[in-house]
């Protein structure tokens, strides 16, 4: 989702989130698990992760993107989009509304590290 004009308010991050971006933030994780499970995948893991769904009667839309770094290592990176005027954090050519995004990254070894904040901001 990450556009050309964005403008994010706060650290669109699933930690210490508001309690109106809970279903996104469970469904971002239970996302990021998949990827845990099948890293080497890309193509199999974007057509389970990314689409929309309906949690708690709110329409969120998903979004994945593998990115291979010179030194070996994957950068993976989930993101939720739920459109809403109530209060928006998140505003772009592509929609109003809040963004969460999260991403790990697969070190050469086959270990998993959580993504610092300034990798995660061009998503967020």
């Amino acid at each position: 989702m990450p556009g050309t004009f964005r403008l994010a308010l706060g650290k669109c991050s699933c930690k210490n989130n508001r309690k109106l971006l809970e279903s996104a933030c469970d469904g971002l994780r239970k996302r990021m698990e998949q990827i845990q499970k099948a890293p080497h995948d890309h193509e199999l893991l974007a057509r389970s992760i990314e689409g929309e769904e309906v949690a708690d009667g709110k329409a969120i839309q998903y979004d994945f993107s593998a990115e291979e770094w010179n030194n070996g290592e994957v950068l993976f990176v989930v993101g939720a989009f739920m459109p809403t005027w109530w209060w928006p954090t998140y505003f772009s050519l592509s929609g109003v509304g809040h963004r969460v995004a999260e991403g790990i990254i697969l070190e050469k070894d086959g270990k998993f590290r959580e993504a610092d904040n300034d990798v995660m901001w061009y998503y967020r």
